[in-house]
């Protein structure tokens, strides 16, 4: 069997944790403490009764000694003498035991696990050495092989031991336990967590937000920026893909709901959910309108992970109610995690398999060990920038001639406690084509991401850009991937992103420091990067209106604002989200306060009459827009007249669409809810309008079509035998919706009573409809977290770079 598992890239230490969960899996037995250094080897004695070697239990005690070797499998590589003396050192230790009366009796078994290939002539050498200290004791080896046989053979230990993701290749290490179909659902969280897996380690906080997720189905993983909180979340999902899970990552919430499959365990994974380096109220608000059809869906095989910054989750709370949503769901405390913590075991872990796996020469790894020490203690430790120090800066220092230690220390020391410093270096010396890219992308996405083709962000780069400062976009991206965004790909998959949140800050203070380029910016961009120049809260909470700086600044972002609400008004909502939030700062600074004032008059002057117009033919696609437009209104002391008279005609239109349909009700749920939320947001927004439907009929005929359908489908004899499970869960939740949306109507003011009582008596056929099909769907096996039994312990740093 081939040595399928990368068990070189360990290092002794992770080897060691390796080796111990392995052993627990395999036959049991409960190893704590292990003894000696990484210089000889590891060991455990074990007294009592093991199903070992076999399945048939035998006698102690056991001794199993670990012993890594460097680079074992390489090509060449020679571990004979460092494996025999690792063995005779163990036998002396031995004979020391016995003689000190430390063990009461010779080992009955002796097992040497070890990551290097042991030939059938060094296998009978070890047991040479060892067989007049063990006596009648059994000798048992297993090299790299033995042990990959049996990783292969135990796919959950990768809960315990993330680490292995990244010793064999991903994909046929998926394929070995997860169907295609989940592995191509997957695509997108694989692609993202891959990279992180070669250097990922599985700190306290994992383990904790594992076991609230085998509670509780649910956990908000809540930090400063650089802390990691986003690999920990993708790691579990990826993990939970050794059980055929489906890993899904989501921006929006409405995409847990479209893709939740009853009948197939998920994770669901939304990264920066209240928004990505900024506070995004909108999404505040999306969360919390959709969490009450979430939570009930979440279950001991279906489980949402969140993360957010600490400071965007502290202004989210007043306005996120999770408990007052789902009676037997737990206080928001509950389910937080604080990612920031970092034991100093974890800390120097991290240094390590960062430097295992990025740096080739000897002369940077050596560089590493020398500093080890002074990085782990540094107070401004965090995984983000022992990336960059590893990746970037120790390359370039090991590669200058005659560096004195000094200038080493003070490089080092300067990357970990303001690595900005040299990210904005670095920035400001891009050719401007490249700056554009990366405000290109502030741009394209209010979340501040690519999730899709290079081509969703080559538009933008092409309408900011300067033609005389342009160069082909593919060959920009090219040079600025690595440096400031990365590509995540998995097979046909491909996004582009922020090779990290800060990255993203740095772009935006750069942008406000340049003010021709940031009114160029202003001039071109659309919803995402207007939003972005009113936000509130950016960076590490210290950043609010970053884009607005003088009049020029405004009246560009006006122009923008204006053109961009015509075509879409829900964009007034986004805006009026934005103003809100900077009305709410506990201390508003005269930049913020100047900003509350000149979006007041921009909304009195010139945006809500822009609306008005555009609300005239849009306010049935658009209802929220519609209630936005009216409290506006009224907060500023502005007379409200809008005709809806052509949002009411195609208010009619859908709904007499949606009576003459033949598909299923649960296939043909938009037009109600469509209806519903326009009807409603005029009833309670603007009554007059409301009644001028009653009087001329409208309104009439519209009811007496949704009537006539909801009341025919409810007592049609519908049946579900060829549904599947996700199908059936599927209607079930389409048809629970369409029954609110029917009590809805049925309970505003100025109903006719007549079809306010046929729409109740429908909304209870299509809930008894729902319980039919709920007794469909299968529950679902409880879940344990993989949490090991004992904690990391404090590491001795100096051992552990030892073999670096």
């Amino acid at each position: 069997m081939p040595v399928t598992y990368r068990l070189d890239d360990l290092g002794w230490y992770e080897f060691e944790r390796l080796i111990q969960s392995l052993l627990k899996v395999r036959i049991g037995v409960g190893i704590e403490a292990w003894g000696g250094t990484g210089d000889w080897g590891r060991d455990a004695y074990f007294e009592g009764e093991l199903n070992y070697p076999s399945n048939t239990p035998s006698e102690g005690p056991f001794v199993f000694q670990c012993k890594f070797v460097e680079q074992a499998n390489a090509a060449g590589a020679d571990s004979e003498d460092l494996v025999l003396n690792a063995v005779r050192k163990e036998r002396r230790r031995i004979v020391e035991r016995l003689a000190d009366e430390t063990w009461d009796a010779s080992p009955s078994h002796y097992a040497l696990l070890t990551n290097a290939p042991l030939s059938p002539e060094l296998r009978l050498k070890i047991e040479e050495v060892l067989s007049p200290t063990i006596g009648e004791g059994t000798i048992h080896i297993h090299d790299g092989e033995d042990l990959c046989g049996w990783l292969r053979a135990a796919p959950n230990l990768v809960k315990s031991c993330p680490q292995l993701l990244s010793l064999r290749d991903l994909e046929e290490l998926l394929s070995d336990v997860v169907n295609a179909e989940t592995i191509t659902r997957s695509q997108a969280t694989i692609a993202l967590a891959q990279a992180e897996s070669r250097v990922f380690v599985p700190t306290e906080s994992y383990f904790e937000a594992r076991e609230k997720l085998r509670l509780h189905h649910f956990v908000i993983l809540e930090g400063p920026p650089e802390m990691g909180k986003t690999t920990i979340g993708r790691i579990i999902a990826l993990t939970q893909m050794s059980d055929d899970w489906e890993a899904l990552e989501v921006r929006e919430p409405s995409e847990v709901l479209r893709m939740h499959r009853p009948s197939k365990p998920q994770v669901f994974v939304a990264d920066d959910f209240f928004g990505r380096t900024e506070y995004d109220p909108t999404a505040v608000s999306r969360w919390q309108a959709e969490l009450a059809h979430i939570l009930p869906i979440l279950d001991s095989s279906h489980w949402l992970i969140l993360t957010s910054r600490m400071h965007l989750l502290e202004m989210a709370r007043s306005r996120l109610d999770i408990s007052g949503q789902h009676g037997k769901f737990p206080d928001l405390s509950e389910v937080l995690v604080n990612a920031s913590a970092l034991t100093t075991g974890e800390k120097a872990r991290i240094l390590y398999r960062h430097a295992k796996a990025s740096l080739s020469t000897q002369s940077a790894r050596d560089m590493v060990r020398q500093v080890a020490r002074s990085v782990v203690q540094n107070r401004h430790f965090t995984p983000e920038r022992i990336r960059r120090l590893v990746s970037e800066v120790v390359p370039r220092l090991a590669n200058s001639a005659a560096i004195e230690p000094k200038t080493i220390s003070d490089e080092v020391t300067l990357a970990i406690t303001n690595p900005t410093k040299q990210m904005r270096i670095s920035f400001r010396t891009l050719p401007d084509a490249h700056k554009w890219l990366l405000w290109s992308m502030l741009g394209s996405s209010r979340h501040g991401s690519v999730t899709a083709k290079p081509d969703d962000i080559r538009g933008s780069f092409e309408r900011f850009c300067p033609q005389d400062k342009h160069r082909p976009f593919d060959e920009v991206l090219a040079e600025v991937t690595q440096a400031f965004v990365r590509r995540d790909e998995w097979k046909q998959w491909l996004t582009i992103d922020w090779i990290h949140p800060s990255c993203r800050d740095l772009a935006i203070e750069e942008l406000a420091s340049a003010p021709s380029d940031r009114r160029r910016f202003l001039s071109a961009c659309s919803e995402g990067g207007l939003l972005l120049a009113i936000s509130v809260a950016g960076g590490r909470g210290e950043r609010n209106v970053p884009l607005l700086l003088d009049d020029a600044d405004w009246e560009a972002f006006a122009e923008s604002a204006d053109t961009t609400m015509q075509e879409s008004p829900f964009f007034a909502s986004a805006l009026y989200s934005s103003f809100t939030a900077l009305e709410k700062i506990d201390s508003p600074t005269q930049n913020t306060t100047q900003a509350v004032e000149r979006l007041s008059s921009l909304f009195t002057q010139r945006f809500l009459p822009s609306l008005s117009r555009a609300l005239r033919a849009k306010a049935f696609d658009h209802p929220i827009s519609l209630e936005v437009f009216v409290r506006i209104s009224e907060k500023l002391g502005v007379p409200v007249d809008l005709d809806l008279t052509e949002s009411w005609a195609a208010c009619e239109r859908t709904a007499v669409q949606w009576e003459q349909s033949n598909l299923s009700p649960w296939e043909d749920d938009t037009a109600l809810s469509e209806v519903t939320a326009f009807i409603s947001a005029v009833r309670e927004h603007l009554v007059t309008s409301f009644e001028f439907a009653a009087r001329s009929g409208a309104l009439e005929r519209i009811l007496s079509a949704i009537t006539s359908r909801a009341t025919r489908e409810a007592d049609a004899d519908h049946t579900f035998d060829e549904m599947d499970d996700d199908d059936a869960s599927s209607a079930g939740r389409t048809l629970e919706e369409m029954s609110d949306d029917l009590k809805t109507l049925s309970d505003l003011e100025g109903i006719p009573h007549g079809y306010a009582e046929s729409l109740r008596t429908a909304a209870s056929g299509f809930d008894y409809l729902v319980v039919e099909l709920n007794d469909r769907v299968p529950s679902e096996p409880d879940e344990s977290s993989g949490r090991p039994e004992s904690d990391d312990r404090e590491i001795d740093i100096d051992a552990l770079f030892i073999d670096l």
